[in-house]
C-alpha cells in the first residue's frame, strides 16, 4: 500500500499541481499513509485555518481515542465557522464535520449532528444534502451511490463516507473495500489520499479481532 501511495503521489504532482490548500491537504494525507502520522498532524495544525484543513485534521485526530478532546474542540469551531460563512457549506468536497463523529465511532453523535444541520441550514448543495441524509440514516448506501454517480469526485466522497460508517459500526474489512473504491473513483483528488490514510489505520489494527465483524446476513465483510 505504501508503494502504491508513493506512486500515486508522484503522479499527482505531475498531473495536478493545485493550489496551496489543495496541496496541503493532499500532502498531509499522503504523509499519514507512509507512517508519518505525527508529521501530518503537525503540518495541518500549522496550515491556514480553513474548513477543509480543519476537517482533515479532525479526521486524523479522531483515529486516536486520546485525541478526541481536541476533535470536539475543532468540531465546535467548525460549527461556528460554517454558520457565519454560509458559502462554505456548499460543495467544497473535502469532507463533512458530521462525518468525523463516525471516525470516533460515535454513530448517534453523527446522526444527531447531521439531522441538526439538515434542519437548520438554508444553504446546502444537493451533493452535501444526500451525504448528510446518509449519515442521518434517512437513505442507505445504494441510494447514496446512485445520487452521487454524476461525477467521479462525488462518487469518491460517497465511498469514503460509506467506509467511515462501516468503520464506526465495526465492519473494518467492508470499510477497507469502500475506501479502495474511493481511491479507484478519483485517484488524484484529496479524498483518495485521505482514504489511503484511513486504510493504513485499519490495516495496522486488523490483528485486533474486536474490529473485524461479519455483516448481519453472515456474509464476509470484504467482497
Amino acid at each position: 500500500m505504501e508503494n502504491d501511495a508513493k506512486k500515486a503521489a508522484e503522479e499527482f504532482r505531475a498531473a495536478a499541481g493545485g493550489g496551496i490548500g489543495f496541496h496541503r491537504i493532499t500532502c498531509a494525507a499522503y504523509q499519514y499513509t507512509t507512517g508519518e502520522s505525527e508529521e501530518a498532524i503537525e503540518d495541518l495544525k500549522k496550515a491556514p485555518n480553513n474548513r477543509d484543513t480543519q476537517i482533515l485534521l479532525a479526521e486524523l485526530l479522531a483515529l486516536s481515542p486520546s485525541k478526541h478532546g481536541e476533535v470536539e474542540e475543532i468540531l465546535r469551531g467548525l460549527s461556528t465557522y460554517t454558520s457565519r460563512n454560509l458559502s462554505l457549506e456548499r460543495d467544497l468536497g473535502f469532507g463533512l464535520p458530521e462525518g468525523v463523529y463516525l471516525l470516533m465511532k460515535d454513530v448517534p453523535g453523527a446522526r444527531k449532528a447531521s439531522l441538526q444541520r439538515l434542519k437548520e441550514s438554508t444553504s446546502i448543495s444537493a451533493h452535501e444534502k444526500s451525504m448528510l441524509r446518509f449519515i442521518a440514516e434517512d437513505i442507505g448506501e445504494d441510494e447514496l451511490l446512485r445520487e452521487q454517480s454524476d461525477s467521479s469526485i462525488h462518487l469518491a466522497d460517497a465511498h469514503r463516507l460509506i467506509g467511515m460508517k462501516y468503520y464506526a459500526d465495526g465492519y473494518s474489512k467492508k470499510a477497507l473495500f469502500h475506501w479502495q473504491q474511493c481511491v479507484e473513483s478519483c485517484r488524484f483528488w484529496p479524498q483518495a489520499y485521505i482514504a489511503r490514510a484511513l486504510q493504513r489505520h485499519i490495516v495496522a489494527n486488523l490483528n485486533d479481532t474486536t474490529q473485524v465483524k461479519e455483516l448481519p446476513n453472515g456474509q464476509p465483510t470484504a467482497r
